[in-house]
């Protein structure tokens, strides 16, 4: 292989690892727990942590979510502190309790980076209790105003019921969108009950039997000059080696 060619393959070679750098600057993600059914006073209920890992920071609800009873969450993302977070909101709304998280990689993400809720890790989930029927329902799921969603979400509520046997129900699809016109910033709520809790901490569903799981995803997305340059430069690359095999 002559010099010229050699020059050619390397300098293609640095165009795309510069573009290609710069359209994945970011792949990163968060998890969030809301669950139920507490084993004794100060067991945690809401947490946040790295995607798929335990969470890195969790709060108490006190005074303890009653059986059946609608209390409503906020799960989001604030690009200009990287913090991912959740929030529940109870006794008629007027205590609201938090757990936050900063997300490694998360502060270098671009301007059209794209968030993913993967519909595996969207889920609800009931595990068996001898003594009760146990369930979960999320209900009025809502992002906030401003997205550009490239997939939305198939259904505003997820539910679970179970007498006997474990129950998990998950998304029917995975939810894709911007945060652009936000500048970065997101946000999921809606409402959440409980089914087969009991006040005496003894019949009803213990902890973790009861729970809501989400795992966010984010990666940037390719500017269209970068996606041209990073395809010129593989055109180039198999010019030269076709002229070089030619030769």
């Amino acid at each position: 292989m002559n010099r010229l060619v050699s020059a050619r393959i390397l300098a293609c070679l640095a165009l795309c690892a510069f573009f290609g750098g710069c359209a994945n600057a970011a792949d990163f993600g968060f998890s969030v727990i809301i669950r139920a059914g507490t084993s004794s006073l100060g067991d945690w209920e809401i947490g946040v942590g790295p995607r798929g890992g335990s969470p890195a920071d969790t709060s108490t609800i006190w005074p303890y979510y009653g059986n059946n009873g609608t209390n409503h969450f906020e799960i989001g993302y604030t690009q200009s502190t990287n913090t991912a977070y959740v929030r529940m909101y109870t006794l008629f709304n007027l205590l609201t309790f938090s757990a936050t998280y900063n997300p490694v990689g998360g502060a270098a993400l671009g301007a059209n980076g794209a968030w993913t809720l993967p519909a595996s890790s969207f889920l609800v989930s009931a595990a068996p209790n001898s003594s009760v029927t146990t369930g979960v329902t999320v209900s009025n799921l809502t992002f906030s105003s401003g997205l550009n969603v490239l997939q939305g979400l198939s259904s505003t509520s997820l539910t679970v019921s179970q007498s006997g046997a474990g129950a998990t129900r998950t998304e029917a699809s995975p939810v894709v969108f911007r945060a652009t016109n936000n500048g970065g910033d997101w946000m999921l709520s809606g409402d959440i009950s409980f089914a087969g809790l009991s006040a005496y901490y003894t019949n009803g569903a213990q902890a973790s039997q009861l729970q809501f799981d989400l795992t966010a995803s984010a990666s940037d997305v390719p500017e269209t000059s970068s996606g041209l340059m990073l395809g010129t430069g593989m055109a180039l690359i198999a010019v030269a080696a076709f002229r070089k095999r030619k030769g």
